[in-house]
């Protein structure tokens, strides 16, 4: 049976590439709530991270939580399935690190932004980060369609945890959407 061969292709490239958990599809609360109880799990187990388990776990709710906020916005409710379904999740270790991995489909001036955000948090030192996220615990936190976010106090804390750069890659889609997608390493 292909099917057969596919998944056993499958799980040999994720063990491949140090993939512990992987998840594709609409990130729901209940779904961010039961993955993450699977990933305390497996990371709690790993004497390897002691320091790290809070990091490792803050920096998937925050990935997670991203993806549900920003595909679950109002204005994208007539957005097709393939929309909605566009955000992904990929948990792996590599040597000595964890990595967190995720991406959506996101509107390219959205992209273009965040970016913008990312690559000014990434060229700041540890005291700079630490100082920035200071800041904006301090100042009203920033609205986007009337709801909380916007590349504010979530993505300098992932930062902050981070043990190298926030990564990032972009896939052309269309005229209107690129995929988006970010590695942290812990």
């Amino acid at each position: 049976m292909v099917l057969n061969d596919y998944l056993t292709t499958l799980k040999s490239t994720l063990d491949q590439h140090g993939i512990l958990l992987t998840f594709s599809g609409p990130f729901s609360q209940e779904i961010i709530e039961v993955l993450g109880e699977a990933i305390k799990k497996h990371i709690m187990s790993d004497e390897t991270i002691k320091g790290n388990t809070l990091n490792i776990f803050s920096i998937f709710i925050e990935q997670t939580q991203n993806i549900k906020n920003y595909l679950g916005r109002p204005h994208f409710a007539k957005e097709s399935a393939d929309f909605h379904n566009s955000g992904m999740l990929i948990i792996g270790k590599e040597k000595e690190h964890y990595f967190i991995c995720s991406g959506n489909l996101s509107e390219k001036n959205d992209i273009k932004t965040l970016v913008a955000r990312v690559d000014e948090i990434n060229a700041m030192d540890k005291e700079q980060k630490k100082a920035a996220y200071k800041t904006q615990l301090k100042q009203s936190r920033i609205l986007v369609d009337g709801q909380p976010g916007g590349a504010g106090l979530g993505i300098l804390d992932i930062a902050r945890k981070a043990t190298g750069p926030i990564e990032y890659s972009i896939i052309s889609k269309d005229d209107r959407f690129d995929y988006i997608i970010f590695t942290v390493y812990i």
